[in-house]
């Protein structure tokens, strides 16, 4: 795959008076590496812990595998299309490493990072690589955040370490539970919110040392989920709109998939982490614990994924077998007993 703006050796532009090997230049310096590797955009892509090398992500994952890259310990609880770390500055103020953030919408956030002379750099589009193009037009970003102070290093944020992580990233080596409760049988864990990112992370990626997760939680996947009879935002909403397409292709009118129910099931089951697994109830005890966004079993993912969206920790993946599950079982999302349940007032049950 060759690079999408045509030049062999993409550069950023340089910041006076930064230190060349600063953590904003190294920042830089691996945001152009993501744009010569061309790998394609794949939702839910960068989260979980640092990439070896420079694999698939989405827009929020490519900014937090750039600060692993850099150095900067916990980006997950850094950087969320919903968050504002660092500091504000102005369009006019820009400089090489900030972060243009689109919030809300229910088209979905977006962060690209700026790399001077007027140009953005972006994971932007399912199945794409990732591209340098000019700052658009000045409603296209609503907010602009300083994560690098002007010596290049990372600047201070209220309740997140940015300070370099240790040069040695070794693992998180926790293995602990989810503390979900749900029951039954059934193909799914029943509600986890509880117990987002507990376990180990199922990509097997190291951690920088001291840090506490060991994969993405409820409250840093960016705008991971919305309230019982709200639309989905942010990634999720994306998340849903790509693995809808998928389910029409294969047949499955649109009007049988609100995307508020599925919205609610997916908060319910997972939070909105695509790396959430249940290692605590009836499903784990006899060995095949809930994973993913929509928290099915292997074999009940497997038995309902789609030809070549056979990845259980593919958000969009997850979400296109949980709901043809959904449907052999109930005929509609609005039918699903958790559903039904908050709808009418009561307490979400698994399914």
């Amino acid at each position: 795959m060759t690079n999408p703006v045509g030049a062999p050796n993409p550069t950023a532009a340089p910041q006076p008076g930064r230190n060349p090997n600063s953590p904003a230049n190294k920042f830089l310096d691996a945001a152009m590496g993501y744009m010569k590797a061309a790998q394609p955009y794949v939702y839910g892509g960068g989260h979980g812990g640092p990439q070896q090398g420079f694999g698939s992500t989405d827009c929020s994952g490519l900014v937090i595998q750039c600060l692993y890259k850099a150095g900067v310990a916990n980006p997950e609880n850094l950087v969320s299309t919903a968050s504002t770390p660092g500091k504000s500055v102005s369009r006019g103020d820009l400089q090489p490493g900030d972060l243009c953030y689109k919030t809300g919408s229910g088209e979905g956030g977006h962060v690209a990072i700026y790399i001077g002379d007027g140009k953005i750099m972006e994971a932007y589009s399912s199945g794409k690589p990732p591209r340098i193009r000019e700052l658009g037009n000045p409603d296209e970003f609503d907010s602009f955040r300083r994560v690098f102070d002007q010596a290049g290093d990372p600047a201070n944020t209220a309740g997140v370490n940015t300070s370099p992580a240790p040069a040695s990233s070794g693992s998180s080596g926790s293995s602990g539970s989810s503390g979900s409760s749900g029951g039954g049988s059934s193909p799914y864990s029943g509600d986890s919110s509880s117990s987002v990112g507990g376990g180990s992370s199922p990509s097997g990626m190291s951690l920088p040392s001291g840090s506490s997760n060991a994969g993405p939680t409820a409250s840093n996947v960016p705008s991971s989920g919305s309230p019982p009879g709200e639309m989905p935002t942010g990634d999720l909403a994306m998340w849903i709109e790509e693995a809808m397409k998928i389910l029409e292709a294969m047949g499955i009118p649109r009007d049988k998939i609100d995307p508020k129910a599925l919205a609610a099931i997916i908060k319910h089951e997972s939070g909105g982490d695509p790396h959430a697994i249940n290692l605590t109830d009836s499903n784990a005890a006899a060995g095949h614990p809930s994973k993913g966004l929509m928290q099915t079993i292997d074999s009940t993912f497997a038995a309902h994924a789609a030809p070549g969206h056979t990845d259980v920790w593919n958000p969009v993946d997850n979400i296109v077998a949980g709901v043809r599950y959904a449907l052999d079982r109930y005929g509609s999302l609005d039918n699903v007993p958790g559903v039904k349940a908050v709808n009418n007032g009561g307490n979400y049950v698994g399914y």
